[in-house]
């Protein structure tokens, strides 16, 4: 299923650029990260990925539900940036040619576009890293929970004991 957005990207296509972002920020490939990162419903994730799995060899499954890209896959094309004496600015994309920007202000523009683009990138990032900090915080939480459990039951027993004990000497102080 290919179905086509805004930006002329097929589904197929933003699957395999979020697996690509993903890889070089050395997350896991999850479909829940890609839906995420893509928007696409988990049915249209999992063609993809079952795809790139079983028929093209793209991804391996590491262990259920986690993949990662075969090495040499989707190799990203070389970027390269120039700033010229004349304040011009070449950038120059392997495969797909050369752009001379002359006017600093059309430079600013795509400054701009691709400040967005690294924005969104920067928050999956901070939430990636949230995500790991709430569950080590969670986990600790837990320990710590255990622990008082264990603790407040053991000291239960040793007042019980202790009221037994009293009992007891109460009993034979009456007696005596």
């Amino acid at each position: 299923m290919t179905t086509q957005t805004k930006d002329n990207r097929t589904s197929r296509q933003r699957v395999l650029d979020a697996i690509q972002e993903l890889t070089s920020l050395e997350h896991l490939i999850t479909r829940e990260n890609l839906q995420a990162t893509t928007g696409l419903s988990y049915h249209i994730i999992d063609d993809h990925v079952s795809r790139m799995v079983d028929e093209e060899g793209t991804l391996r499954r590491v262990r259920p539900g986690v993949y990662e890209l075969v090495k040499g896959v989707g190799k990203m094309q070389t970027v390269h940036f120039s700033d010229l004496d004349d304040g011009s600015l070449v950038i120059e994309v392997e495969n797909c040619g050369k752009l001379v920007v002359e006017d600093p202000r059309v430079a600013r523009k795509i400054a701009e576009r691709l400040s967005g683009s690294y924005s969104l990138v920067a928050m999956l990032e901070l939430k990636y890293q949230f995500g790991l900090v709430s569950q080590d915080l969670m986990l600790e939480l837990k320990a710590a929970k255990r622990e008082l459990s264990q603790r407040l039951a053991e000291l239960e027993a040793e007042n019980q004991q202790l009221k037994l004990k009293v009992a007891e000497a109460s009993v034979q102080g009456a007696l005596l």
